[in-house]
């Protein structure tokens, strides 16, 4: 077992703008590295993966002006039913992990598959820079399934790739998921429920999850955290 999340530079294979390279060797150091990640803590930090510092930036500032608009307004674009649609904003306690907890506090927006909603008339950014984003995660989360499946020493290295054609689809509606994560702020005497937490410990339930830190943070990662690395 990991006592640490390991850092995993991607510079061998991914050369900017998009460019993949074809050696095998880099390819295989590299799904050595992931494999062990997975194995150990199930986590890794990747860096120099290829997307652009000022795309997750628009997403940041995007969001940030979203989430700090009036609740009614926010409302308007609200998950109506998770079963039929997962696209749109969640206020806090929409979503609990923990079924132990009363209340999670916080919001999210995602965008995923078809019949997405968009904040156009309040903040038309947020649309622009999340399908920017949706779109050099693609290019990543190609490599990385090409990444796990070398990893696992499968003798087709496109086999997750093959087997998650939806992911790239905007059609289909068990595509990628994206979500931008708020956490507001809890004033001084802000009457909490018992019970509360901001997130509750979870797993997530896709393949690979593609997490943009902050310079603030939060993750916590069960074994031992002992730090976290801005910009990966």
């Amino acid at each position: 077992m990991m006592d640490h999340i390991p850092v995993i530079d991607l510079t061998k294979i991914i050369i900017p703008p998009n460019g993949i390279t074809a050696e095998s060797s880099f390819w295989k150091e590299i799904a050595t590295e992931f494999g062990d990640a997975l194995h150990g803590i199930g986590f890794a930090y990747l860096v120099n993966h290829g997307i652009p510092k000022d795309k997750i930036l628009n997403v940041y500032n995007a969001s940030k002006k979203f989430f700090e608009l009036p609740k009614d307004v926010k409302l308007k674009y609200r998950k109506q039913d998770f079963s039929i649609s997962y696209n749109g904003y969640a206020q806090p306690g929409d979503e609990v992990f923990d079924p132990s907890r009363v209340h999670e506090l916080r919001e999210f927006f995602d965008q995923c598959g078809p019949n997405m909603i968009w904040p156009d008339e309040e903040v038309p950014e947020l649309r622009i820079s999340m399908d920017e984003l949706r779109e050099e995660c693609n290019i990543l989360s190609k490599v990385m399934l090409r990444v796990l499946a070398i990893s696992l020493n499968l003798t087709d290295e496109d086999f997750f790739i093959k087997h998650h054609q939806g992911l790239y689809n905007p059609q289909v509606k068990s595509q990628l998921t994206y979500r931008t994560m708020y956490y507001p702020p809890v004033p001084e005497g802000y009457n909490l429920l018992p019970g509360a937490i901001r997130c509750a410990e979870h797993t997530d339930y896709g393949t690979i999850t593609f997490l943009f830190q902050d310079s603030i943070g939060g993750l916590e990662v069960r074994v031992i955290w002992k730090t976290r690395l801005h910009g990966t």
